[in-house]
C-alpha cells in the first residue's frame, strides 16, 4: 500500500479457499518497510521481497533465511541455487549490509536440503553486534558481526 506505514489484513472476511488467497504473507515488519514472502510449500525456498512502505518500491530480494522484527534485521540469500549463492544480513534501521560467508563448511550447510536457509539463524541482536548461529545436533557455531 503506497502512501502509508500501516499494514492491512487482507485474509480475514474473504469467502475465498486458501488456494485462492494463498499469494504470500508479511514474514517481517519493519518500521518504514516489510517483507513479503511466498511460499510455494513442499519445502521449497521462501521468495522475499523487502518493499517500502511509503513508496511501495522493491528494496531487496532473496530467499527467507530469517527476520528479527523488533531489531529491525533481515537474513536472506541471493542467487539461492548459483555458484555465487550470497548469505546477507540487511540491518535495516542502521541501512547496512553484511555478507556472511563464514558458514560454508558447517556440516548442516553441506549435507541438509536447503543448506543456508535451513541452517543458519539469527541468534541474538544487540545495539551494537548481530550474532548468527547453527545449532543441529552435534554441530553449534556462532558468529558475530559488528552492527
Amino acid at each position: 500500500m503506497k502512501d502509508t506505514t500501516e499494514i492491512k489484513d487482507l485474509n480475514g472476511g474473504s469467502s475465498y479457499g486458501l488456494s485462492k488467497k494463498n499469494i504470500g504473507y508479511v514474514g517481517a515488519d519493519f518500521d518504514s518497510s516489510f517483507v513479503f514472502v511466498q511460499s510455494f510449500g513442499s519445502g521449497n525456498p521462501h521468495i522475499i521481497q523487502l518493499i517500502d512502505k511509503r513508496t511501495g518500491k522493491e528494496l531487496r530480494k532473496g530467499t527467507w533465511v530469517d527476520a528479527n522484527d523488533k531489531e529491525q534485521i533481515l537474513l536472506y540469500l541471493e542467487d539461492e541455487h548459483e555458484e555465487l549463492e550470497v548469505l546477507k544480513i540487511y540491518d535495516v534501521k542502521n541501512d547496512n549490509e553484511i555478507i556472511v560467508s563464514d558458514f560454508k563448511n558447517s556440516k548442516c550447510v553441506q549435507n541438509v536440503i536447503g543448506g543456508l536457509r535451513n541452517c543458519v539463524e539469527i541468534d541474538t541482536v544487540t545495539m551494537n553486534e548481530i550474532a548468527l548461529k547453527v545449532d543441529i545436533d552435534n554441530e553449534k557455531i556462532i558468529k558475530r558481526y559488528p552492527r
